[in-house]
């Protein structure tokens, strides 16, 4: 059987990219005795998957995570033994049963809500609110991004900044396009902003933290634990 499993990763855990959490996860699985399915072949491995791997250096409350199972187990028991085998600074807060003919979260996901919180930004509420207004009103907000053959090529961004916002208690607001069509990192939205600014930009000067992931259906954006 399928699960989707949503959970945390908050202060130091931020710093664990992809590849690492996905061993991390496997350790936990077994020493929560999880009865994780395998795949077939010479080399099997636990059937698992996360949504929308998350940049190092960003926190965040909306992670998720797809399993298959040998056999059924209860939601509450499930998570219990999953908290208790995983660090501290990582929570599951849902286990969500799936379809067995479920599409995987990486496959749906179409967005991200993010808050970022400046250390010292220069500017006042009302004055960064007008500089975000001009950055958008742009014809176009290109960056250079890698390709899959490591070639650089410039790429238009704004179609997929669907919000971008400052708050009165001095933060950005963002809900970016994300998934395997277009993928937007809001550090390239602040980058791309500092420029258009010609202001330096400092990514230790902004704490970033992703709030939800989102798939598209029926006209609108819902939370994937909505689903």
């Amino acid at each position: 059987m399928k699960v989707r499993i949503k959970f945390t990763k908050e202060n130091v855990m931020k710093f664990v990219g992809h590849l690492d959490l996905l061993r991390l996860f496997q350790k936990a699985f077994r020493r929560a005795d999880i009865p994780i399915a395998f795949s077939q072949g010479f080399h099997p491995h636990q059937l698992i998957s996360i949504g929308a791997p998350l940049p190092i250096g960003v926190t965040s409350e909306g992670e998720y995570l797809d399993i298959e199972l040998k056999e059924d187990m209860n939601e509450a028991e499930g998570m219990a033994k999953l908290n208790e085998a995983l660090p501290k600074d990582m929570k599951v807060l849902d286990w969500i049963k799936l379809d067995d003919n479920a599409k995987s979260s990486m496959a749906i996901i179409g967005g991200a809500s993010y808050t970022i919180t400046p250390k010292n930004w220069g500017f006042s509420y009302e004055e960064t609110l007008k500089k975000i207004n001009d950055f958008m009103s742009q014809e176009a907000i290109t960056i250079m991004k890698k390709n899959k053959k490591k070639k650089l090529k410039e790429v238009n961004i704004k179609e997929g900044i669907f919000v971008f916002n400052y708050t009165e208690n001095k933060q950005f607001k963002m809900f970016l396009a994300t998934g395997s069509k277009l993928n937007v990192k809001p550090d390239l939205v602040l980058k791309s902003l500092c420029d258009f600014l010609e202001i330096e930009y400092n990514m230790f000067d902004f704490d970033f933290h992703r709030n939800e992931l989102y798939v598209f259906v029926s006209d609108k954006y819902i939370p994937l634990d909505q689903l």
